[in-house]
């Protein structure tokens, strides 16, 4: 899987077709404390920039928890929307509530 960097936010960004069903991982280890892992997924969400006059909404239908990393399944989208993906997790031992934000472009290509 290839990622990119979103030109205006400088965001990660995952390329996905409407139809398709991916996985986009969150790496939180730079804003982590040395020995911290992910301990919960606070919440995720995905909100529309407006790209394409009444897009739909993205489904985050699954999600996991793998040391410093998390990873979303995404499906849905619609084509030529950009989403902004966010990503609120907690640690252990330290505690620390973080915040990831990623980009996804919907391309029917």
């Amino acid at each position: 899987m290839t990622y990119f960097n979103d030109p205006a936010t400088g965001l990660v960004v995952l390329k996905k077709q409407p139809s398709e069903s991916r996985l986009y991982d969150f790496d939180f280890s730079a804003k982590m404390r040395e020995g911290d892992s992910v301990a919960s997924i606070v919440s995720v969400s995905a909100a529309n920039r407006g790209n394409v006059a009444g897009s739909g909404d993205v489904a985050l239908v699954a999600s996991a928890i793998s040391g410093q990393f998390v990873q979303l399944r995404i499906e849905d989208g619609d084509d030529k929307e950009d989403y902004k993906i966010t990503a609120k997790i907690t640690t252990t031992p330290a505690g620390d509530t973080l915040e990831g934000d990623g980009m996804l472009y919907v391309r029917n290509s």
